[in-house]
């Protein structure tokens, strides 16, 4: 069953300088036993911010904001691991944390309407996994989309505001429809531009449009600077797979399905290359010879050529045309082949 929820599941950092700087941030935390002798850790933006060691049952973080900003506490003892978002703001948070790994704050005003959007979408995912019918689901999914109507609504001068709209915000005419009505101050938040820059770059990657070409240094398999140029563009039908060497997806895509249509369509007609992201050279280096890729790969690409694609999930498969134009986007298993076998037929 293929069923589309509109939450986007990513820790995404709503970052507004807009505090007064220098302002204190107190994070007081209370666990459950099981995660005694632990850590818990402050996390924005993917890095660290701060942590602590749990003594006691407790924990506290101190530290200095001129950010307001929704960022990501993770507490960790062995195995056991708890997750929330919190609000990062001045002023002191108290956070409790129990046995199944569920996290509550409060404190703070942010904090507070975020405790609540929090339990709110816990429900909700709970609702989910037990779901069943397309009627269900889409109940549910009405739910999701009403619970973030409200939290966009009662929240448009802080960062839980960016954050409900960009979890309703499943394609591009959604996200405008938000946008246009979000004001001023969610449209300055760093998530918010990031996504208008995604939707723009979308449209100017959509099928029927002329490649956008990129260059990575040390790109090639021999350390040399290699374009996307090089290969779109001059002739052959190109087959560009967006991937990484952590992703499963992309790597059952490779083995189960490009590597026999490598084998099939090669030749003076038909090239595929791969575009390594978000990935270490050397982890991309090694699962080129496990997986046994014998195409070109541009290794080391990390963030622009996503973002000129507006690629934010992989893997992504996109076909050019001999003279570069861009024929499908998001093409996977069978379709591939099939659309292949109807461009080379002649």
């Amino acid at each position: 069953m293929k069923k589309t929820f509109l939450f986007s599941a990513v820790a995404v950092s709503l970052v507004c300088a807009c505090g007064t700087p220098q302002n204190k941030y107190v994070l007081n935390g209370n666990v459950d036993g099981r995660y005694d002798g632990g850590t818990a850790y402050l996390i924005l933006d993917e890095r660290i911010l701060d942590s602590a060691k749990i003594s006691d049952n407790t924990f506290r973080i101190v530290m200095r904001t001129d950010t307001v900003a929704i960022a990501g506490l993770s507490v960790r003892k062995d195995a056991d691991r708890a997750y929330e978002l919190v609000a990062l703001e001045p002023g002191t948070v108290n956070v409790s944390v129990g046995p199944d790994g569920s996290i509550s704050c409060s404190g703070t005003e942010l904090n507070d309407r975020l405790d609540d959007y929090n339990r709110e979408i816990n429900a909700f995912f709970k609702g989910m996994g037990s779901a069943a019918g397309e009627a269900q689901l889409d109940s549910l999914n009405e739910v999701f989309r009403q619970l973030n109507s409200r939290a966009f609504d009662a929240n448009r001068d802080n960062p839980l505001g960016a954050m409900a709209m960009l979890n309703m915000s499943a394609d591009r005419k959604i996200f405008d429809s938000l946008y246009n009505i979000a004001g001023d101050y969610l449209r300055t938040l760093s998530p918010v531009v990031e996504a208008k820059r995604k939707y723009e770059n979308l449209d100017r990657t959509s099928v029927g449009s002329m490649f956008t070409d990129f260059t990575v240094e040390n790109g090639a398999a021999d350390g040399s600077t290699v374009s996307l140029s090089d290969y779109v563009g001059n002739g052959k039908y190109v087959l560009v797979d967006f991937w990484a060497s952590w992703c499963g997806p992309c790597r059952r895509e490779i083995s189960d399905n490009l590597i026999g249509i490598y084998d099939r369509f090669r030749g003076d007609r038909f090239e595929i290359v791969g575009v390594a992201v978000w990935d270490k050279r050397e982890a991309t280096e090694k699962a080129v010879k496990t997986l046994g890729i014998e195409w070109p790969v541009i290794y080391d690409a990390q963030n622009e050529p996503a973002d000129l694609y507006g690629v934010d999930g992989i893997p992504q498969i996109i076909l050019f045309g001999p003279d570069g134009t861009i024929l499908e986007r998001n093409m996977r298993g069978s379709r591939i082949a099939e659309a292949l076998a109807q461009y080379l037929k002649n």
